[in-house]
């Protein structure tokens, strides 16, 4: 986001698994990190609304870090290890 100058919203968008389970959330609990992307330029991203070249240097770089996101709902994905 930072590298393509894109706007994170105001809402906090990561969250722990842990407190992603407590609020009794269905999908993401068992990941390593919840990611929001509700409001703001993620959810713009991860739609492909800015075309896919945003989301997919984003799994590129995923791919390099050893994990991959999966997209729960339309309001949020979950990031695991490969």
């Amino acid at each position: 986001m930072i590298d393509h100058k894109l706007d994170p919203g105001s809402h906090p968008m990561f969250r722990t698994p842990r407190a992603w389970r407590d609020r009794g959330e269905k999908y993401g609990g068992n990941s390593l990190l919840v990611v929001l992307h509700e409001e703001g330029d993620l959810g713009y991203v991860l739609e492909g609304e800015g075309g896919w070249k945003l989301a997919e240097d984003l799994r590129e770089r995923l791919i390099r870090a050893g994990l991959f996101m999966e997209q729960c709902m339309s309001w949020f994905s979950a990031v695991y290890k490969s």
